[in-house]
């Protein structure tokens, strides 16, 4: 509901509610970008986490009855709203980048959950990409979680290790 206020649904661009019915893991989900280690919100109905139950919830933005053979729709609609975050983020890097010097040499560095967005955006922008994992080599996790899903928490470990 912050991200979008309309959306293409079936080829015509139609609002969408203002309400939680709906989260960006559904979106995630569904285009089957959101890692299950990664997923550890409840859901907007507090149903389960699988594509067709988040399907179900993407539906409701619409005002939508959900029938599971619509799957495909469900998803093109999802990669939409995708689209939309990934251009919001987009312009708000540019805008930063425009205002500072930033050579194109220097990479963009994805940390957190969602920084296969950011690779896109380094791929989109023409800059290098460097994942935030990737300056942690010697850390291996038993976990599957890495260093870049927890970034700021290393972030801070190192200023403290720095610090203290």
């Amino acid at each position: 509901m912050a991200v979008a206020q309309t959306a293409q649904d079936q080829g015509q661009e139609i609002g969408l509610m203002a309400e939680y019915f709906a989260t960006m893991a559904d979106v995630y989900r569904v285009t089957g970008e959101l890692n299950e280690l990664h997923d550890q919100t409840d859901t907007a109905d507090g149903a389960e986490k699988t594509i067709t139950a988040s399907a179900r919830r993407l539906s409701r933005m619409t005002g939508s009855d959900f029938f599971p053979e619509e799957l495909p729709r469900w998803r093109q609609f999802a990669e939409n709203i995708r689209a939309q975050q990934l251009q919001k983020i987009q312009r708000g890097c540019e805008y930063r980048i425009q205002n500072m010097d930033f050579p194109k040499t220097n990479p963009l560095i994805g940390a957190g959950v969602g920084r296969f967005l950011v690779k896109q955006l380094a791929l989109l922008s023409g800059f290098p990409y460097l994942d935030f994992s990737d300056l942690f080599p010697e850390s291996a996790s038993q976990t599957g979680i890495s260093t870049a899903d927890c970034a700021p928490a290393v972030a801070v470990a190192c200023l403290a290790r720095e610090f203290c």
